[in-house]
């Protein structure tokens, strides 16, 4: 996106670098400058329609997923049971799909009753700078809607708002146990060594890729993608203009290893966030995903040296 948390503190992160003021005047467009070098994300997103169009073919866990599907009708794998437990997401908006006898009327679904609430979480994330607010606010609306027009009782209600809070409590768990792992990394000084080792290593053809390389690895074992770049920049980009290197192109490429990283890690924030919305194992999601990850990847990596040696 071109508006966002992301792009707000790259963009200070990149204005603070005395290399990249030939850029732009501002640190938005620094950053700006730069996006024609996020090899990585772009070519993620080209690659989704090439494998939904059948393409690209099915791989590994995707195949397995498909496979599974025609020989026994599960949607899930054994192994994310657990996400799947209890009622359905239609039991829990009372639509009942089984040919039991109803204890309640089935709501005729309405469209406003997903547009009213977004929009009041949009408006009041934007309006108060807090999504914390913006998202009690709009549960709050879902409240005073839903019960008097029948959409859901009060315990249904209830019991989709305790479900959410069930479905977050692993995600929680995780990523608190991922920030010290993080700390411990952070301690142990990795990132400042792995710079060092590949820093005699670092010409201007090939400091973009190698910096995909460490930074992404990086990211990917500390599910850190905010405070790793933002360290390892004031590092690699003094190297990279030292060298003659394009100081954009280096950009790029930390953007695209932060994004490797964030995709790639099992209990990144992304990685939690996409498999609990899918209702899979996390490891589940990240598995079926690797070979796809690991083509884009190759292709990155040989697009920035290539890059490295034109540019």
């Amino acid at each position: 996106m071109t508006i966002s948390a992301w792009v707000v503190f790259f963009s200070g992160v990149f204005g603070e670098q005395p290399e990249a003021a030939a850029l732009g005047d501002s640190a938005m467009s620094i950053y700006y400058g730069c996006m024609p070098y996020f090899f990585y994300p772009f070519l993620c997103v080209i690659f989704v329609p090439l494998v939904i169009l059948g393409i690209v073919p099915k791989m590994g866990g995707i195949k397995r997923a498909f496979q599974r599907v025609e020989e026994t009708g599960a949607l899930w794998p054994e192994t994310s049971n657990m996400q799947n437990q209890g009622d359905d997401l239609g039991e829990v908006m009372g639509a009942i799909t089984d040919n039991s006898e109803k204890d309640e009327k089935e709501v005729k679904p309405h469209l406003w009753t997903f547009i009213l609430p977004m929009a009041v979480v949009i408006i009041a994330t934007l309006k108060l700078d807090d999504i914390l607010l913006g998202v009690s606010l709009g549960i709050a609306v879902c409240f005073v809607t839903y019960i008097p027009t029948r959409v859901m009782t009060m315990g249904k209600f209830c019991d989709a708002c305790y479900k959410g809070l069930e479905d977050m409590l692993f995600i929680a768990a995780v990523l608190v146990t991922s920030l010290f792992y993080r700390d411990a990394i952070n301690l142990i000084g990795l990132s400042d060594y792995l710079i060092e080792v590949a820093g005699p290593y670092m010409s201007a053809h090939w400091i973009a890729a190698i910096a995909f390389v460490l930074v992404g690895l990086v990211c990917f074992a500390t599910a850190n993608i905010w405070s790793i770049p933002a360290v390892c920049t004031p590092i690699i980009l003094p190297l990279a203009a030292a060298a003659g290197a394009s100081i954009p192109l280096t950009l790029g490429a930390i953007i695209s290893a932060a994004c490797f990283g964030a995709q790639t890690c099992f209990y990144s924030d992304v990685t939690l966030l996409s498999a609990s919305a899918c209702r899979i194992n996390n490891v589940d999601y990240a598995v079926a995903q690797l070979p796809y990850i690991g083509i884009v990847s190759a292709i990155t990596f040989i697009g920035y040296v290539v890059a490295g040696f034109v540019l």
